[in-house]
């Protein structure tokens, strides 16, 4: 009898982390019988996804692979689990902190149509998030022409949630 495990992931996540682990770790080996897996080959393939996945995807795929092989070896449809010894990559991809000065900032604001400036100076002082950001009425908006944000599983950012209201009483100004 096979035993079908699921994690305690809620539903926008859960959707995120299928299609993740289907596309890192399963589409890849299909086709391969499980005897003939073995760390090398497992270790190949965890460096492979480093060289073009972000570092926090790589370190979750990795857990996900002992996650599996180790419940394939209390299933008993592996004796000795190949995944044990997998190790994290050493060019796993750091992630981009750049942040933009004060005149970098201006000079984007300024390039920018008014519409798109104020919606864009809303986002900056309201702290939205962006799924509230892209929640924001207007056709012609910069929101508008942007290419929807990726789901993300962050605490804190829930997909699909309704987007706060912005204070009334927010008042721009230009330097």
């Amino acid at each position: 009898m096979i035993r079908e495990l699921q994690a305690a992931w809620k539903p926008d996540t859960a959707d995120v982390k299928k299609i993740q682990i289907m596309k890192d770790l399963v589409e890849k080996s299909a086709a391969v019988p499980l005897d003939v897996i073995d760390k090398f080959r497992l270790q190949t393939h965890i460096n492979h996804l480093a060289t073009f996945r972000s570092k926090d995807r790589v370190l979750q795929a990795r857990a996900h692979l002992k996650s599996m092989f180790a419940e394939a070896v209390e299933q008993d449809f592996l004796v000795k689990d190949p995944s044990r010894n997998v190790t994290p990559p050493l060019n796993l991809r750091t992630k981009d902190r750049t942040v933009l000065t004060w005149d970098q900032l201006r000079l984007v604001l300024a390039n920018l149509f008014a519409k798109d400036r104020v919606l864009l100076t809303l986002e900056m002082t309201d702290a939205l998030r962006p799924s509230e950001l892209f929640a924001l009425p207007g056709r012609h908006s910069m929101a508008a022409r942007l290419p929807s944000p990726k789901p993300s599983t962050k605490a804190g950012y829930v997909p699909g949630a309704k987007p706060r209201r912005a204070s009334a009483t927010c008042t721009f100004r230009r330097d």
